[in-house]
């Protein structure tokens, strides 16, 4: 029920509806056009850009940021593949395994992977994750955080797990769109986070290529979408929790 909710309240899908039921030709009209220019490269890069552009890449090679003492990749999806016995990392999770599989080689650092059931139940993502990096990459996970439901709990999780072993500061995987609101979740759950982007993009390039409609940029202009509209929940989650404390607080006052 969640995933297809999110579904219809984000772009394509919203708009689409909204020129479908609108009683106004202005507003169909004017949903039809969002829905076209976010189909143009150009607009959805330069959405996604506006997410990634404060976390540049890492080195591609050369030595890493010196202090880290582990390793968390954040899970996305998975999905079941006829050719795989079980549910397995879908296109994101596997960006992200790919690039943490990399960044372990070159630094030696012990992994985390993190992700719980998706919401219509079955195994956790993080299982699919760890089976994978060991399998296919050749990667031991040292951890697996099963339970997390989405990036705030992630943090905390993984907080969980290895603050108490006196590990702190760590290289933190995910895209490069993602990491705007994974950061702030890690830092406030106490890590010190060196941000390692997958799948960085950097500033759109404005041509007779990216201003045709593509198909692949709607998923783009949808995970940009998710994001922005992620980081106001997450600090409207933020703010109603702090007005909490203080209200608790100014209660406990003589």
């Amino acid at each position: 029920m969640y995933a297809l909710a999110k579904a219809l309240l984000l772009p394509p899908a919203c708009l689409l509806i909204a020129a479908a039921v609108a009683r106004s030709r202005r507003i169909a009209a004017a949903a039809a056009l969002v829905a076209l220019l976010l189909s143009l490269p150009a607009v959805s890069s330069t959405l996604l850009y506006g997410l990634a552009r404060t976390f540049p890449p890492l080195p591609a090679d050369g030595p890493l940021p010196a202090g880290a003492q582990a390793i968390v990749i954040l899970g996305a999806e998975v999905r079941d593949y006829g050719e795989f016995a079980a549910r397995s990392p879908g296109p994101l999770t596997l960006e992200r395994l790919r690039y943490g599989a990399a960044l372990h080689r070159r630094s030696g650092l012990p992994i985390l992977v993190t992700g719980g059931p998706p919401r219509r139940g079955g195994a956790a993502v993080a299982a699919a994750m760890r089976q994978t990096l060991a399998a296919e990459f050749g990667v031991p996970v040292a951890w697996a955080e099963t339970q997390a439901a989405d990036t705030y709990d992630n943090a905390r999780f993984s907080a969980h797990i290895l603050l108490p072993l006196g590990i702190r500061r760590i290289l933190l995987v995910t895209h490069a769109w993602h990491l705007a609101r994974a950061v702030p979740e890690f830092r406030a759950a106490g890590f010190e986070v060196i941000p390692a982007p997958t799948g960085y993009r950097g500033p759109p390039a404005w041509s007779g290529l990216t201003m045709a409609p593509d198909p692949n940029a709607l998923t783009d202009a949808y995970y940009a979408a998710h994001e922005y509209l992620g980081r106001l929940y997450y600090q409207f989650r933020h703010w109603r929790r702090s007005s909490a404390v203080e209200a608790e607080d100014a209660a406990a006052l003589p």
